[in-house]
């Protein structure tokens, strides 16, 4: 494994190392029995992906998955096409899940040799974070953005256009992750240069939509999100469910849009109101952008994660869906940036990371133990909903400590180290001119 040390030089060591792998193979083993045995029924979305692949040649781009941005359909698509090759189409939920399990060991790999020995509480948060989830997280691909975005977050100060591609991906596939744009341009003196690879990466996922499907299915996901009612699990139907619990015939719950949604008289108005915030997080998350990037000042890690954190809870908190698999948009990241903050940060961020652990627990209790009396037909169990409630406020906590977290951090002047150069293993020097920030990306070469 890759370490720091004095004089921004990176050692090879293998302290703390012989445990990762045993521990990822036995976390995981544990994920995969659950899914195939009592949580086989989260599978859902495969067996979707799986009948649109197959109506692809017949229906058209234009209506094939138009919840997602295109690009989505070839992250889908990659297993499909192996499942095809091996001449197994049949069995494409289990090249999905072995594709997936593939993104997350890379990813821990890349989290081990940045984390070093001092920073081996990462890689333990990232281990502990999929079986939180549980199975839902191999048979969805939130996992790809997400890691992407960890994996932005661990090169963001040493290989910054590197970090920009891996940004330009993530949004291309799931538009959310374009909220780290900004934190993201802070942290590197190539701003130009990774705007060109955000640019360039974009211009091609537009173009390429427009050629295969035109401006309707450019625009299909916003429009399909735009038309969303309100998920029983998002925040702003926390009140409603707990009203239901006490009196069934108050509100009722359907199965619209692929998720179950409230529907009662106070729903038009909790929709309008989840519009108003989601706007309202955007103006203020513009406002800790400015802090961020005014000036050309020096921009330490803990303001580039606390930010990113700040921004994507922003949007999970307020908006008027929130599935359960949305929580992986955050634990990569979170897990990343306990490498990425300073020495100082670290307790604080190491808490934050604990308590969305805990949510994302308490997430898989709801879905898919906890599912049927939460939005079955009969009504709303106390438990249920009482589960639903603490996860829900938890999130909230979680987000008012991540907002003020960034607002400090981001106003925060920090006098930038000394660049220096970087020793690769074997005594090869390599720098891009950026200064080793903190602990970021620690024994990864530069750009």
């Amino acid at each position: 494994m890759l370490d720091a040390v004095d004089h921004g030089r990176v050692r090879l060591t293998t302290s703390g190392t012989r445990t990762t792998p045993a521990l990822w193979v036995l976390t995981r083993a544990l994920v995969l029995v659950v899914l195939f045995g009592p949580e086989s029924r989260v599978v859902g979305d495969v067996v979707y992906f799986t009948h649109s692949l197959r109506d692809l040649s017949s229906v058209g781009p234009v209506d094939t998955m138009p919840e997602y941005p295109l690009a989505a359909l070839g992250v889908v698509m990659v297993p499909w096409l192996a499942a095809g090759a091996l001449g197994a189409v049949a069995g494409y939920g289990f090249v999905f899940v072995a594709c997936a399990l593939l993104g997350d060991a890379g990813f821990t790999v890349l989290l081990s040799r940045a984390a070093g020995g001092d920073r081996r509480v990462a890689v333990v948060a990232w281990l502990v974070s999929v079986p939180a989830m549980g199975g839902l997280a191999f048979v969805r691909f939130d996992i790809v953005p997400g890691v992407l975005v960890g994996v932005v977050l661990l090169l963001s100060a040493t290989r910054p256009r590197t970090a920009a591609l891996c940004l330009a991906l993530a949004t291309s596939v799931k538009l959310w992750p374009a909220l780290l744009l900004p934190p993201v341009l802070a942290r590197t003196r190539h701003r130009r240069s990774a705007v060109a690879v955000v640019a360039g990466v974009g211009a091609v996922a537009v173009l390429g939509t427009l050629a295969l499907g035109g401006w309707a299915r450019v625009l299909s996901p916003l429009r399909y999100q735009g038309e969303r009612g309100l998920q029983v699990e998002s925040l702003a139907a926390t009140p409603l469910m707990v009203l239901r619990a006490v009196d069934p015939a108050s509100y009722q719950v359907v199965y619209a849009h692929k998720a179950y949604e409230v529907l009662g008289p106070d729903v038009p108005a909790l929709l309008v109101a989840t519009t108003v915030l989601t706007v309202t997080a955007v103006l203020g998350l513009t406002v800790v952008w400015w802090r961020l990037l005014r000036g050309g000042r020096y921009v330490d890690g803990d303001a580039v994660v606390w930010v990113s954190l700040a921004a994507v809870l922003a949007l999970v908190c307020t908006s008027r869906v929130l599935s359960p698999q949305y929580l992986m948009w955050v634990l990569p990241a979170a897990a990343a940036g306990l490498v990425v903050v300073s020495t100082a940060g670290a307790p604080r961020l190491l808490r934050w990371t604990c308590g969305l652990v805990v949510a994302t627990a308490l997430s898989h209790a709801v879905y898919p133990w906890l599912y049927p009396a939460l939005a079955g037909e009969e009504g709303t169990t106390g438990l249920a909903v009482s589960v639903l409630a603490v996860r829900n406020l938890l999130l909230l906590a979680l987000l008012v400590v991540a907002g003020r977290e960034a607002w400090c951090a981001a106003g925060r002047r920090t006098a930038p180290p000394a660049a220096r150069p970087v020793t690769e293993p074997g005594g090869i020097r390599s720098g891009d001119g950026e200064a080793p920030h903190h602990r970021s990306g620690a024994g990864l070469r530069r750009d």
